[in-house]
Formats: structure tokens, sequence, C-alpha cells
């Protein structure tokens, strides 16, 4: 059942017996966790013209689309409709939505001795040009592939009866999902970095990147929990070099650190050439301290690449949870800085 909606994106329903779809519909006015900066700190001509967009940037959240009318009625400016000469009296207001909605998770099917790698994020609504992926696995080319359908719900495998929805995986606020198929992964790339990240275009035409993540058919095989640490994010740089100090803490009772001789992984990310890192694992203060450097980075370039990859795997069978905080991003003098006291230089 496949059914077009206003902005081009299509949904696929997933019908099974005894499921009730989700409502079709587009974005949702009144839902909290969505936020409408109809104060107007957000001003469009800061942002959008018709020959650059830019996405605003709000601390947890990813932009959704410039809109006009109220948060209880927001219409969606589209791109077509809009101009450089128009945009200073349309009263638009900026819509935000949960970084949560567009982060990366992923399903693993193994076949005659391969393994596919599905690919998944979410949506909040359907007033989005398009949506996609851009990835790459280990040392192939990176890859975008963008697209116009959505899925409104999924199953874990083939032959599952259990049905997954978008809203119960990601986030209260997530909708439809976005997935992506990797297929016929051989198994000696099983370890290698399956990097991903999902984004949308806006009805406006602002393209916006989510949360990306490092992801392996092995973490799945060997029941690791794989997380990304950006240690540059939403941070413009004034010189040319950036290095940065991020601070890891997590449940040491239940959870260990996969060490280097296991697979322990430091990525270097997206943006930057040749970056430098290092890190120390603290088991008794359940830290894990990383420190990168990137030397050749251009003055004012928003730093959102230098990322590192910290893997964990659960000890215990009580079901407590990883409790895992990031710490805030700083910059430091990369010449002086230590880690648990050794110089990373």
């Amino acid at each position: 059942m496949i059914k077009r909606f206003m902005a081009g994106i299509m949904v696929l329903a997933l019908v099974m017996a005894g499921f009730m779809l989700a409502p079709e519909r587009a974005c949702a006015a009144g839902e909290s966790a969505v936020y409408y900066d109809t104060a107007g700190d957000y001003d469009i001509a800061d942002y959008w013209s018709e020959s650059v967009k830019k996405a605003p940037v709000k601390d947890g959240y990813v932009f959704g689309g410039w809109f006009t009318g109220d948060a209880a009625d927001p219409v969606p400016l589209k791109e077509e409709d809009l101009s450089d000469a128009a945009i200073g009296s349309l009263g638009a207001f900026a819509k935000f939505v949960p970084a949560d909605v567009l982060t990366v998770k992923t399903q693993v099917a193994s076949e005659d001795g391969k393994a596919h790698l599905r690919l998944l994020s979410t949506t909040d609504c359907i007033d989005y040009q398009k949506v996609g992926f851009e990835y790459q696995l280990g040392s192939r080319d990176a890859a975008v592939k963008e697209m116009t359908k959505v899925y409104s719900a999924i199953r874990p495998s083939k032959t599952s009866t259990e049905i997954l929805l978008p809203g119960e995986t990601f986030s209260a606020v997530s909708k439809y999902f976005i997935a992506l198929d990797v297929i016929n992964i051989n198994a000696s790339s099983f370890s290698s970095i399956v990097y991903a990240r999902a984004f949308w275009v806006t009805a406006d035409g602002t393209r916006v990147m989510g949360l990306s993540r490092n992801n392996r058919v092995e973490d799945n095989q060997n029941s690791y929990i794989s997380v990304g640490v950006n240690l540059m994010s939403d941070v413009v740089t004034d010189l040319p070099v950036a290095a940065a100090k991020v601070v890891v803490t997590y449940n040491t009772t239940d959870y260990d650190v996969v060490t280097e001789s296991e697979g322990f992984k430091i990525d270097k990310g997206r943006v930057f050439a040749e970056p430098d890192f290092d890190y120390a694992v603290d088991e008794t203060a359940g830290t894990v301290t990383f420190v990168g450097n990137a030397p050749t980075v251009d003055e004012n370039v928003l730093a959102d690449g230098l990322l590192a990859n910290i893997r964990f795997v659960k000890t215990t069978s009580a079901n407590n949870a990883l409790n895992l905080v990031i710490g805030s991003s700083e910059f430091v003098n990369w010449a002086e800085e230590t880690v648990s006291g050794i110089s990373v230089r």
C-alpha cells in the first residue's frame, strides 16, 4: 500500500493481520518534543538564500524547516515559493526536532557466509523533499543515497512476526522509518566500519544532517554496544588548527570497554585530513578520555567531523543500563594536553 503526499515522500505501509497502521498525516502540531521558534530567535534571512541554505543549530535538536502560521497550525514553506526578495516579509519561524529522531540504528542478517546490514533512521513527519543516507563501507568510495519513500513499520527479519514502530524504536516523535540495505558484506569485512549518517531535505530545500554512526557487522555478532563520539560538534573553529577533548563516563559494574587488542577503534572522522588521536580508559573512575587534533583545518569551519568510536561489552546478567554520559566538548592546547598523565604528542 503506497500513497503519495504533498512533499513527494511516499509512505509504504507494512500490513499484517491484527496490526493497525500509524495514521497517515503530515507534521503534527502541538507535540511537546518538537520545538517551534515562534519567538523569532532564528531569523530566516541569516540562513536561507536562493544560493545557500544553512541549517540553524539548536542544542539537542536538528532543524526541521521554516514555517509560517503558528505553533498550533504550522505551515511549511516550500522552496518553490521562496525567494531572496520575499523572505523578509514572511514571518517565518524555525522548527526543531529532537536529535534522536535523525540518528542511525542497524539490523543485521546473515546468509551464505555474507551479511546484510540495514541502516535505519526516522522522520517525525513527511513534510520533507527527500530523505536518505550518506554511507561508506570500509575503504570503498563514500556514497549518498537519496529516497522519497519512508516506512510506517518494519519487521526485525524476514521470518519474524514482530512489528517495530518508529516511535518505540527511536524517539516518541518518530513517525516513519528511513531504511537502506547494505548487502553482501563479505566475512573479511565484518570488522570494517560502515559509516552512516542520515539526512533529510526540508520543504524549503535545506539539507539537514543527523548524527553519524560507525557500524560493524561484528558488533552485532559479539553483542558490542558501539558509540560514536564527536569531539567538536557544533563548534566553529577560529584558528587553522583544532584540538578538543571529551570525557565519557559509563557504568563500570556491568560493562567493560572493548580494549585495543579486542578491536577498540578510533575513527578519524569525515571532515579533517589526518587528525591525531589519543585516548585513555580509567576503569576505576569509569571514564574514557578522548583527545583529538586536526592541524590543517580551515578557519571558520564547523568542526563536526572529528570522530572517535568506543565499544562496550556487557559483563553481568543484571538488567542495568550503560548510563553513558558524553561530556561537553572543549578546546585544548594539543602541545600541552595529557591523558592520564601521559603526553599525547
